[in-house]
């Protein structure tokens, strides 16, 4: 498993949105708050979750307004090692790839779109 960094994110959404880390959620610039229409410098490494369990301690978590949330992590799947995106703790693990590029290794920013969609590009 790669290391995979979040190095901007981008919010296109009518709210602000939080990200948080709960592997390291003391170190620097390992989240925030983005304001609509705003951008914010960040440094998170993706973490790995191997098993289901692992996520509570091993994500990024993403705030979007008060009633939606997404699950960032990194997990080998039989379809491959990707960056997966989760809306639902019932959702089957590993979860499916985040889209645009959830290829693992190397530097992304994410983008929350206008419909609260989140996508990751490649720097």
């Amino acid at each position: 498993m790669g290391i995979t960094a979040i190095k901007r994110v981008f919010n296109n959404y009518r709210e602000p949105v939080e990200i948080a880390n709960s592997e390291n959620p003391d170190k620097p610039r390992n989240g925030g708050i983005v304001p609509s229409g705003g951008m914010l410098e960040v440094d998170i490494w993706i973490p790995w979750a191997e098993k289901k369990k692992d996520i509570t301690n091993h994500s990024i978590m993403v705030h979007i307004s008060r009633i939606k949330t997404a699950t960032i992590y990194q997990s080998k799947g039989e379809d491959g090692d990707f960056v997966r995106i989760s809306t639902s703790y019932r959702s089957r693990f590993p979860a499916k790839p985040i889209k645009g590029y959830p290829e693992v290794d190397g530097d992304r920013y994410m983008i929350i779109e206008s419909g609260g969609g989140i996508y990751l590009g490649k720097v």
